[in-house]
């Protein structure tokens, strides 16, 4: 089913936002849409409601990105496929990096203070009332 999809981008053009509208095939299954749009970004949708959005890269168009948008309820996709409206972002999709290697980066760093921390901090000798001593 071809349907309008609104595009809202996030700059202004003489004071004005700037909306297209975009032909593109929109099919819904359950509670997932998906469609195409013709180059490569980043789209949100405008809800309250949880949902994840998934991106293929095209094979026929090389600056063309599948997106798939997976609601939580079924109402909210329904919803979503009468009126679409997506709102591009101003991250490109080439500037993020898969969260495992993130994770990876943090993990690391937060191990190497670690052991940093732990060498530098020196072990002192503490006496208590009875006379026995021990490190601390």
């Amino acid at each position: 089913m071809t349907c309008a999809v609104t595009l809202r981008f996030p700059f202004l053009i003489d004071g004005r936002e700037h909306v297209s509208v975009l032909e593109v095939p929109l099919i819904r299954k359950e509670n997932t849409v998906s469609f195409s749009i013709p180059f490569s970004a980043l789209v949100t949708v405008d809800t309250e409601k949880m949902y994840t959005v998934h991106y293929t890269v095209l094979a026929n168009n090389k600056c063309g990105t599948g997106v798939c948008i997976d609601f939580k309820s079924i109402n909210d996709a329904i919803l979503f496929s009468s009126a679409p409206e997506v709102y591009i972002s101003y991250v490109s999709p080439t500037k993020l990096a898969p969260i495992e290697e993130e994770l990876q980066r943090v993990t690391d760093q937060m191990e190497r203070t670690k052991e940093a921390s732990a060498k530098r901090r020196k072990k002192s000798c503490r006496t208590d009332r009875e006379g026995y001593s021990y490190y601390v």
